[in-house]
């Protein structure tokens, strides 16, 4: 591994909150697209004509892109500097938005929100910039702060959807997020210095492209086989392929380290037990966390003349996104806090013991409507300590050069663990769905709740095996390692 080439002094008072802000501002833009597009799914594909097909793709489409990217730009903040990459990345959300503003066809938008999705690496970026720059004593704090304000950003920006659509069209909808974008990165390059700790070497171009096919090959068949069918050929042949295409990428990463080069993703840090621990924690957790507030939602917008169910319209589930939002920006802000007080790792454990508790709640209680706010409710701190916890949980367990690499390994998890648990939990309402009346039975909604118990469950015991973080240290002193 090359060594570390550039120190950086850690930020303190006014520069310390500026550097913050400005982050918390990239990190409010990086979680507007895809609020936007959940809350206005409906009208954006009505208004291009899109097929139920093209219209998942507004959603699919960009997730992917974000995931093939990650350990490209990650790495790529380590060789040419985060701000640089970070910038780039922002400008990149602008042009998207751009696009989609002024599409006039199903394929138009679907090719801006894969171009947003190369944008939405940038939470990746912003905490290996808080690594850099921020002393150790303010990094959980601002973590929690970038954590909170994009859950902050979820929920406004489900809040303005509605009037928006009403009143004028979802065109204005991307030329507001165009103007976050831009506004984030003005603030990014005025406030956050450009240099920073990095490494000398080339990116890892062959890598990229390798582990892009493995990674694109394994979502693909997760988010695709409820459609495909979980046993079909295709579904398996293209997991295979992406099983098989990680392994290769595997080997060819050993031999690049082995070179001297700069991997794009470091062999020895993959298998570091803290970042492959919560990579696997990740796993189970946000196989609940992207599926189970949708099984509550459509078990409470189920008209209630089938036997279960508030038949609660399109403005209550959106009201109860909002909670779910609020309550999750709630506990990314208390990551900050509890990181005073306990090792990250509980932190976590924390977030595993309050999705258990709100799966067993939702179980037990459903039949008021106030059993899923408050479902909802316990579920959003569960989300946001998770969110905000497993950043910082990789801060504090990896020196701040590989905190992006790290980071991009914890999401790519994240994103295979939705994947994954969103297409278990379909194929469980589908199974318990009548052919011909196209009802559901009360029976799937609680089998899948089951089923977010057991994962929740899984993510806490994986918790409490992560080992505790090293003591914390002066900012130069993270440094040491080369």
């Amino acid at each position: 591994m090359s060594a570390v080439i550039e120190r950086v002094h850690a930020a303190s008072g006014k520069r310390a909150a500026a550097i913050t802000l400005s982050l918390a501002l990239v990190s409010m833009a990086a979680g507007a697209p895809m609020a936007v597009m959940m809350g206005a799914l409906p009208a954006i594909a009505a208004s291009v004509d899109a097929s139920p097909t093209q219209a998942g793709w507004f959603l699919t489409g960009p997730l992917l892109i974000t995931a093939v990217t990650l350990p490209l730009m990650a790495r790529a903040g380590t060789l040419y500097g985060n701000r640089l990459v970070s910038t780039g990345l922002l400008v990149v959300g602008v042009i998207g938005s751009l696009i989609a503003a002024m599409a006039s066809s199903a394929a138009m938008i679907i090719v801006a929100m894969c171009v947003i999705g190369v944008g939405l690496v940038i939470p990746v970026m912003a905490f290996a910039m808080v690594a850099e720059h921020l002393d150790t004593r303010r990094r959980a704090t601002a973590i929690g702060v970038l954590g909170g304000s994009y859950y902050v950003a979820s929920g406004l920006t489900s809040l303005a959807t509605g009037p928006i659509l009403d009143h004028l069209s979802f065109r204005w909808l991307f030329a507001g997020i165009a103007a976050v974008f831009a506004l984030s990165a003005a603030a990014l390059v005025s406030t956050v210095p450009a240099h920073g700790a990095r490494q000398k070497g080339r990116l890892d171009w062959g890598g990229a492209g390798i582990v892009a096919i493995a990674i694109g090959a394994m979502l693909l068949a997760a988010t695709e086989a409820p459609s495909w069918g979980w046993f079909s050929v295709r579904t398996l042949g293209v997991a295979v392929v992406g099983v098989v295409v990680l392994v290769v990428w595997v080997q060819f990463e050993r031999s690049v380290e082995k070179r001297g080069d700069v991997p794009l993703i470091s062999v020895q840090l993959g298998k570091n037990p803290a970042v492959l621990g919560a990579a696997v924690a990740a796993l189970f957790a946000t196989a609940v966390m992207y599926g189970f507030v949708v099984m509550v939602n459509y078990f409470a917008a189920t008209d209630p003349v089938v036997g279960y169910g508030f038949g609660l319209s399109s403005t209550d589930t959106t009201r109860m996104f909002v909670l779910v939002s609020a309550c999750a920006a709630v506990g990314s802000f208390a990551v900050g806090q509890l990181d005073r007080w306990v090792d990250p790792k509980w932190t976590l454990l924390l977030a595993a013991l309050l999705l258990v508790a709100a799966c067993v709640f939702i179980l037990l209680l459903h039949t008021q409507v106030w059993h899923v706010w408050v479902t909802e409710a316990i579920f959003g701190v569960a989300s946001g300590l998770g969110y905000a916890g497993f950043a910082n949980f990789m801060v504090r367990h990896v020196i701040p050069v590989d905190v992006g690499p790290a980071t991009s390994m914890n999401f790519l998890a994240q994103s295979l663990g939705g994947a994954v648990g969103t297409s278990v939990l379909a194929a469980v309402l589908m199974a318990g769905t009548d052919v011909t009346s196209s009802i559901t039975s009360k029976g799937a909604y609680i089998t899948s709740w089951i089923v977010c118990l057991g994962a929740s469950a899984l993510f806490a015991l994986i918790a409490l095996w992560l080992p505790r973080a090293r003591r914390l240290v002066g900012h130069d002193d993270a440094f040491a390692r080369t």
